[in-house]
């Protein structure tokens, strides 16, 4: 449908241009999103049940485990709302996709039943692929204490004496954060629109 005087975009079209706007005019783009956001919940499933064998080999699943779902190694516990969290939000994206494109997705499994299962199929395979290459490739964190990463970082300038009022209103002086790790920072706080 053209509306007066606006011209219809796919007879903008030049033929090169037709591969990549067949992808993303037509029903494969929403069904390759929906088959990643598919593959990407079943990696987060797999990362959540995956059972930790003594030994390494799995460090990736560990740290995964302990930055996104709150798992504490020595007691095994898991914090169940960021599990909840990371896992929703595939499936909420996966929902404002599916409003978003019902009308395409739903022609496409009518009419094109085969080619749209075939082409999600390999979309989550894909994705699921891509997921679990990059966390085999991921290496663990290495046995025993860190070093400080800014052990090595010298300043040019020294620190000038300076005396500030805190976040609280209490006073702060160079004095006392010697010897201490510190980032300042100055806002202007009592504006009424920030």
């Amino acid at each position: 449908m053209t509306i007066t005087g606006t011209p219809d975009p796919c007879s903008l079209a030049t033929p090169a241009d037709a591969p990549v706007r067949g992808l993303l005019v037509g029903w494969r783009f929403p069904a390759a999103v929906l088959a990643l956001l598919a593959g990407q919940e079943l990696v987060l499933l797999a990362m959540l049940v995956w059972p930790m064998p003594a030994g390494g080999g799995v460090a990736f699943v560990e740290e995964f485990r302990t930055w996104c779902f709150g798992f504490d190694p020595a007691t095994g516990a898991i914090e169940w709302a960021s599990v909840i969290t990371t896992l929703t939000a595939p499936l909420v994206l996966g929902t404002v996709a599916l409003g978003i494109w019902s009308d395409v997705l739903s022609l496409a499994v009518r009419f094109e039943r085969g080619r749209f299962a075939m082409w999600s199929a390999g979309f989550a395979a894909a994705g699921m692929g891509l997921v679990l290459g990059v966390t085999g490739l991921a290496g663990g964190t290495p046995a025993g204490e860190l070093p400080f990463p800014a052990e090595a970082l010298r300043i040019a300038v020294p620190l000038h004496p300076f005396a500030l009022v805190d976040h609280s209103g209490a006073p702060l002086s160079s004095e006392d954060l010697a010897g201490r790790v510190v980032l300042l920072t100055a806002v202007y706080s009592s504006c009424g629109f920030t």
